[in-house]
């Protein structure tokens, strides 16, 4: 009997402890979690790097748009491609379009003149990281009825 007693101790021992080679699946699945993780970070921290550079892109957008578009009046606005910067202190080159959009199809720009200007406002990232921003404004020759 004391035999046997002592024959479930050593079983009961070498039950509880841990073998080289589950330390090693358990290390293993581990690794692969914290691998999993950081790759889901760093996923997360270009997103959120593209935003912030997409919301900026708008805004350049938009200043050129107010600075060198708006205050324009139509016969002032030469048809051709004005390079504003050709590269931002964030990398962005800013640029503006002017065309004569077709009377009946406003996205349409057409060699000739008529009574609508179509101004294209680019923003293009020169490191890559967004896609080309674009904003379209028409003008036109009419006055206003004041």
């Amino acid at each position: 009997m004391k035999k046997n007693n002592l024959t479930n101790y050593h079983l009961t021992k070498l039950k509880r402890s841990f073998t080289l080679v589950e330390i090693l699946i358990a290390i293993a699945i581990l690794s692969l979690g914290i691998a999993l993780f950081f790759n889901a970070f760093t996923q997360g921290m270009q997103g959120i790097l593209a935003g912030q550079r997409r919301v900026l892109a708008v805004n350049y957008a938009q200043q050129v748009m107010e600075k060198y578009v708006m205050p324009k009046k139509f016969n002032d606005l030469a048809i051709g491609t004005v390079y504003v910067n050709n590269a931002t202190t964030d990398g962005f080159k800013l640029q503006y379009q002017v065309n004569y959009a077709n009377s009946l199809n406003l996205d349409q720009t057409v060699t000739g003149p008529t009574d609508y200007k179509r101004i294209l406002v680019s923003v293009i990232d020169n490191r890559g990281i967004v896609p080309q921003v674009n904003l379209i404004m028409l003008k036109t020759d009419y006055e206003s009825l004041e």
